[in-house]
């Protein structure tokens, strides 16, 4: 079976290499839109993730041609009977801006889509709400694969402590990735500045800042403490990425909207642990896996709405029970367990057996009088 991925292997973003390096370990081929074969529509399965990504990312001209060539594109592999697969990262996208372009051409990948994948039950759940009409459709639930990761020896992580804080008794809470609105930045401004114990808190922030978002996120930095404050402000490569989330004692993940969070599964690959805000997709994890894993404070007065009254007031006490909770064998065997059940290789099994049900659905429609 071949099976073309957009996007696909090489991409910016680990997941799509994990993915399709998986499809191939499982015996299947996996094309690049760029593949000879891929433009002349010698494949048997379109899986499409994040087909609204251009939409934000461009200026209008090239925006409205992108749309009218990857609508063409999906509408004749349509018209060749072979099956699109969609998996649902987001609802919907982040930015609305251009929603004259948007609408119609999300309504036709929606509508051109054979079968969908969610990562989590919650983001299943609010796309039906919002988009009832594809209820009928078949589905698989898969949750986002774990990324490889290489743990640090205690003595090499003592010392990455060591020269990132500056002491070894601090409390690391990291704000790790690229710095973007969406992940709430300014919730960092309501951490305290030390644990009841009298630890002093170190707020660890890396990441470039997204270009709309620069001014108002240099002002709430600019705010934190010097004391308080480690800033990496340049990009920061994976491997890096990896060991800075093995230092910290938390990863602060307040983000304000959000169906599905890569960089929660990035934390957990690391061992590392969460406190985030009570959006669905954390309070899933928080469900799944407990402390001392994963932590919900309350952030929101209605469905994806900052609240700072409410999280000043749940965020302390949230902070402390992380700090206090010990990490034993049986939480790291708990935590390995949800590793392994959720690999990219369990989620192409499952992967495979909807693809093969598409493929012999379209069969057997095209004999049928």
């Amino acid at each position: 079976m071949t099976i073309l991925s957009m996007p696909g292997k090489g991409h910016a973003n680990r997941y799509f290499t994990l993915f399709c390096e998986s499809l191939e370990e499982a015996g299947m081929r996996v094309l690049n839109i760029r593949d000879r074969d891929a433009r002349r529509f010698k494949f048997d399965v379109l899986h499409i993730h994040f087909p609204t990504h251009f939409l934000t990312e461009t200026k209008a001209l090239p925006a409205i041609v992108w749309s009218l060539v990857l609508s063409a594109f999906f509408v004749v592999t349509k018209f060749l009977g072979k099956p699109i697969v969609y998996t649902v990262h987001n609802v919907i996208p982040f930015h609305s801006k251009r929603a004259w372009l948007l609408r119609p051409y999300l309504a036709l990948v929606h509508r051109l889509c054979d079968a969908l994948v969610f990562l989590n039950a919650s983001s299943q759940a609010e796309f039906y709400e919002r988009f009832p009409a594809q209820r009928s459709k078949r589905f698989v639930r898969i949750a986002h694969g774990p990324y490889p990761a290489t743990e640090l020896p205690p003595d090499v992580r003592r010392e990455k402590r060591r020269a990132v804080a500056g002491d070894e008794e601090s409390f690391i809470v990291g704000f790790l990735g690229a710095i973007k609105s969406y992940k709430n930045i300014g919730a960092i401004a309501l951490l305290p500045r030390s644990l009841a114990d009298g630890r002093p808190v170190k707020l660890l922030v890396t990441g470039r800042i997204e270009a709309a978002y620069k001014s108002e996120a240099e002002a709430i930095l600019a705010a934190v403490p010097a004391e308080m404050l480690v800033r990496i402000d340049r990009f920061v490569s994976d491997e890096e990425l990896d060991e800075l989330i093995q230092i910290c004692d938390v990863c602060f993940l307040p983000y304000a909207k959000g169906w599905n969070s890569g960089a929660a599964i990035l934390a957990l690959g690391n061992r590392g642990r969460i406190v985030a805000s009570n959006l669905p997709v954390f309070e899933e994890l928080a469900e799944t896996l407990g402390a001392p894993w994963v932590y919900c404070f309350d952030a929101r007065a209605d469905h994806y709405d900052r609240n700072p009254a409410r999280i000043a007031q749940s965020l302390p006490a949230v902070l402390e029970a992380a700090a206090a909770d010990p990490v034993d064998d049986a939480a790291r065997a708990r935590l390995s367990h949800f590793l392994d059940e959720n690999s990219f290789a369990a989620g192409t099994r499952r992967l495979e057996a909807l693809y093969s049900e598409a493929c012999r659905t379209r069969e057997l429609r095209a004999v049928t009088p």
